[in-house]
């Protein structure tokens, strides 16, 4: 009676654990999910005339080094001839580096400046993943003709949302010649989630490894060999690559965590697997 009450009271504080590590889990992505996103606001111009540029990225594919960001250009003051369609009352020209089309338009007197996907090339190493970090430029520049027929600067008021699962987003942003040239620069890096979990996986392709050599040392010192050791461990072979291919926005073969714990576990349990085969042939299997 005794052992079977401090087997159940060993079972229930590990129950207590494991709720106690949910909540904290939990708490964690509350936290995660406002922490990993980037909201930036302009202050309003002084001008009386300005562009708001409503910018948010709708898309990241750090393992494709691409990044798309949606521009939504919003004439307002003076340079707007509706409050409620936003219509150009002169004519503006948005320079936008890189150019979505390889053209500059120019809008008209009269038109709606219409909403551009922007696709950005991302600098980076994958192969550093989960603790990879990477950067997108982007370049906006307005200008509208003036009374003497040179191009003059048009204020911008950027608004900047990013959010993206998994990516952690960060923003820099510089300005010049009177807030009418804005330089951004968007940083991402992996979620704080997102390397835990890959760390988690690490720990347990190590365990996982270190019980089939184990078990086949146990084999070799002249413990019985039994043939469900073959088929686990020939399983746990193909089921490690399953696993680490099932880890979110893993990149292909060859990033860091394929070198502290992957391959590690390829070669531990390919060598095991071959001693109990070898064991296997020479005495049989029970």
């Amino acid at each position: 009676m005794k052992r079977v009450g401090r087997a159940a009271l060993i079972f229930i504080g590990c129950l207590v654990l494991l709720f106690l590590i949910a909540l904290g889990v939990i708490a964690g992505f509350s936290r995660e999910n406002t922490t990993r996103q980037v909201v930036y606001f302009d202050e309003k111009p002084k001008a009386a005339g300005y562009l708001v540029v409503l910018a948010r990225v709708i898309s990241a594919d750090l393992n494709r080094k691409t990044m798309v960001v949606r521009i939504e250009p919003q004439p307002e003051g003076t340079l707007s001839a509706d409050d409620k369609v936003h219509l150009l009352a002169a004519p503006m020209t948005l320079y936008i580096n890189p150019s979505p089309s390889g053209q500059i338009p120019t809008y008209q007197a009269g038109s709606l400046m219409p909403t551009t996907d922007v696709s950005l090339d991302t600098l980076g190493e994958v192969e550093m993943y989960a603790w990879d970090s990477h950067k997108a430029d982007m370049r906006l520049f307005a200008v509208r003709p003036g009374a003497d027929g040179k191009q003059v600067p048009v204020p911008i008021q950027l608004i900047f949302q990013g959010t993206e699962p998994g990516i952690r987003l960060r923003l820099h942003v510089e300005k010049t010649q009177a807030s009418s040239d804005v330089s951004l620069s968007i940083f991402a890096t992996r979620s704080t989630i997102i390397r835990v979990v890959v760390v988690f996986a690490i720990v347990i392709i190590w365990l996982l490894a270190a019980t089939v050599v184990v078990m086949s040392i146990l084999v070799l010192r002249g413990r019985e060999l039994q043939i469900g050791m073959l088929t686990f461990s020939a399983a746990l072979l193909f089921s490690i690559i399953a696993f680490r291919n099932a880890l979110p926005g893993a990149p292909p073969l060859g990033a860091l965590m394929d070198y502290i714990g992957a391959f590690w576990g390829y070669a531990l349990v390919t060598i095991s697997l071959v001693a109990l085969t070898i064991v296997w042939i020479k005495h049989g299997a029970d």
